[in-house]
């Protein structure tokens, strides 16, 4: 049973107030950035707007954490218009994800990769409108932002947007360190299998 962003959004039951954010610098997201709006979908905006380009391999999301231990994890939908979650959701109902939920620390300057076509999803090609929706949980509350983009297997990022931690996807249960900020990242069985509401909280906090 994999954890879908509804499994995850039972921890943020279980917390008062969501108080500790996440926010993309690259690709744009898809409106301006408002932290009230972070525990809905998409940020609040539920429109696909500021597409961008974005490499078939060799991808990453630049991004920074105003906690210093979370769980992040990136789902996508090839829908040209994704309005809801119901999007980013397989047949069977799992998230689809180009990375799986992982356990992370470090707060700037945080760059995760990202290979569009390795998680071998149908539509996943050059040329193709997708949206990447980023699942934050800093131990406090579920939180989302979107990034609409268009796949291209020309592109290249420009120098100019800096990678300077590239965060990569380790194997199943394996840790990567970078050593320019001391920033981890653990990716667990792809989804937290197993651990449970108690579980899930421990390995945020941990």
């Amino acid at each position: 049973m994999k954890l879908t962003w509804s499994a995850l959004a039972v921890v943020s039951t279980a917390m008062s107030v969501v108080n500790a954010h996440f926010q993309v610098a690259f690709p744009e997201v898809r409106g301006p950035f408002v932290d009230d709006n972070e525990p809905q979908f998409c940020d609040g905006y539920t429109e696909a707007a500021n597409r961008t380009l974005f490499p078939l391999t060799n991808g990453f999301i630049t991004w920074q954490s105003e906690h210093p231990t979370w769980i992040a994890g990136v789902m996508i939908s090839t829908a040209s218009d994704p309005t809801n979650f119901t999007y980013f959701h397989t047949s069977s109902g799992a998230d689809q994800l180009v990375v799986g939920y992982f356990r992370g620390s470090g707060t700037t300057g945080l760059c995760l990769s990202v290979m569009p076509t390795a998680a071998g999803i149908p539509g996943v090609q050059d040329g193709a409108n997708v949206t990447f929706q980023m699942v934050f949980n800093g131990g406090d509350g579920v939180l989302y932002q979107c990034m609409d983009v268009t796949l291209s297997s020309n592109y290249t990022i420009p120098s100019s947007i800096n990678c300077t931690n590239p965060m990569g996807q380790p194997p199943t249960n394996s840790t990567s360190t970078m050593p320019s900020s001391g920033a981890t990242a653990t990716i667990v069985n792809g989804g937290f299998l197993g651990l449970g509401l108690v579980g899930i909280l421990a390995a945020i906090l941990v």
